[in-house]
Formats: structure tokens, sequence, C-alpha cells
């Protein structure tokens, strides 16, 4: 068996073959029919503390850093923009619930948690504070059956 060298960032494996096989592929992936290497993690850059969620907002002409902490013991939680070091975090908004993820849909960023859906839109260099849409009436719609 040939010896392969394992660097500092381990092995990745992945699937190469149809569910319920045992073929796997070491520090590779699929891409186009053919295996291509994982290659090692880069430094993106450092966070300014500590957060439990981080994601990157991008658009047009910018790239946001956004980070979520969240406090189990009340239940709350904060988002805050610019959050690599070297900025100052800039608080978004807080919430009273566990945010689990965050999505974006161009310059909306939806942070879900188990009870509701916060948003926060960028406009004009800042981003606009937490808010919810309002649940909407049901629609009731009538049908006649005689034309």
């Amino acid at each position: 068996m040939e010896r392969i060298k394992i660097g500092p960032g381990g092995l990745s494996t992945a699937p190469v073959a149809p569910d319920g096989s045992m073929q796997t592929r070491i520090n590779a992936r699929d891409r186009g029919g053919r295996g291509e290497p994982v290659l090692p993690r880069k430094k993106l850059g450092a966070l300014a503390g500590f957060y439990d969620i981080v994601t990157v907002h991008k658009g047009g002409d910018y790239e946001h850093w956004i980070g979520v902490t969240v406090d189990l013991e009340s239940g709350t939680s904060r988002v805050y923009a610019g959050v690599l070091e070297g900025e100052t975090p800039v608080l978004v908004g807080e919430v009273h619930g566990v945010i689990h993820s965050v999505e974006q849909f161009g310059n909306l960023l939806a942070f879900i948690s188990a009870e509701c859906i916060y948003y926060s839109t960028y406009n004009d260099s800042v981003y606009l504070e937490l808010f919810t849409f309002p649940e909407l009436p049901p629609v009731e719609i009538l049908v006649k059956e005689n034309f």
C-alpha cells in the first residue's frame, strides 16, 4: 500500500459511489466527474471577539462580516455588523429568542429562530435594526356552484 503524507489540515472524505456503496475518496471531492484535492483551509480574517454564528454578507460592492452571540440562559441573541479584527462591531439588534441560522437574499439578511424570523436590510452603508414582517390575515375564497 502506498504511503501518504497527512498535512496539518487533516483528511476529508467524500462518497464517490451511489448510496449503499462503501467506496469513499480521501481528501478529495468530486467535481466534474473527477477527483479534485481538497486544499488546506486558509485564514480569511480574525474576529474582534467571540461569536456563535459568523456569516459574510456580500453584495455588489460590499462585503461585511456579521456575528451573532447567543445567551442561552436569558434566551436572547445579539446581532453585530463589522466583527473583523480592526473594526468596531456595531449592534444591529437584540431579540428574545435563540437565532439558529442566517440567510442572505440580496441586501436582506434573515436571522432564523425557532419562534420567528427577524430581518435586517443593508441600505446607505448601515444595517437597519432587526424587524419582523406582520402576520398576514388568512385569505378566504368563496366559490359559487352556479355561475
